[in-house]
């Protein structure tokens, strides 16, 4: 039986803001910086030059990959960990800024799937 109180409940957690959801998973699917080492890995390119981070996770798991990385402040790469080569020093290294962290020249901003 549905009580008054259980459905009060199912209201709350239908009525969260989607885009703060997005936006912890993000930050929370966050990995790190590595330093590119040009293994051949899946490359994802979105439409119209559009990458995000957002879109670049949902097409890596749609493909079946476990990790999505972004280089050069938007291009995306889908992969096993270690196809993104080493952890960089610094995670300064990873400087290019979109809806996340975006990496640098050879370096990629990885993300868990």
């Amino acid at each position: 039986m549905i009580t008054r109180s259980l459905l009060s409940s199912l209201l709350i957690v239908l009525s969260v803001d989607p885009s703060h959801v997005a936006a912890n998973t993000i930050a929370d699917n966050y990995i790190g910086c590595f330093k590119d080492h040009k293994v051949i890995r899946y490359k994802y390119v979105g439409t119209g030059g559009a990458v995000t981070v957002s879109n670049c996770i949902s097409n890596c798991g749609e493909n079946g990959f476990p990790y999505a990385g972004l280089q050069s402040g938007g291009i995306c790469f889908c992969g096993l960990l270690n196809d993104f080569g080493n952890v960089a020093d610094s995670p300064s290294e990873c400087s290019m800024q979109c809806d996340g962290e975006c990496g640098a020249a050879y370096h990629n901003s990885v993300y868990k799937v």
